[in-house]
């Protein structure tokens, strides 16, 4: 086994991670937090996987995206913390 399955696995994390912005987008309740974050994210994964090959260019926009979800989530959970303190 390559470096080459770390990226497939994390394109699969980054995907997991898209379904679930994307639930949680349409849930009222966290739709003020998850969606745009998940705006964000896919410029940010379009963005950074535009100069990767075509080849490959759908699995480095899930890892771009993972990566990306990864720091605007926890962005989007400061902010939520801090306006609801629970």
């Amino acid at each position: 086994m390559g470096p080459e399955y770390l990226v497939i696995a994390v394109a699969a994390f980054g995907l997991v991670a898209m379904v679930l912005l994307g639930w949680r987008a349409v849930r009222k309740a966290s739709r003020a937090d998850a969606l745009p974050t998940l705006i964000f994210s896919a410029v940010a994964g379009g963005y950074l996987a535009s100069g990767s090959t075509v080849q490959n260019q759908l699995m480095s926009f899930l890892a771009y995206f993972l990566g990306a979800a990864l720091i605007f989530g926890a962005h989007a959970h400061a902010i939520r913390w801090l306006r609801d303190p629970k």
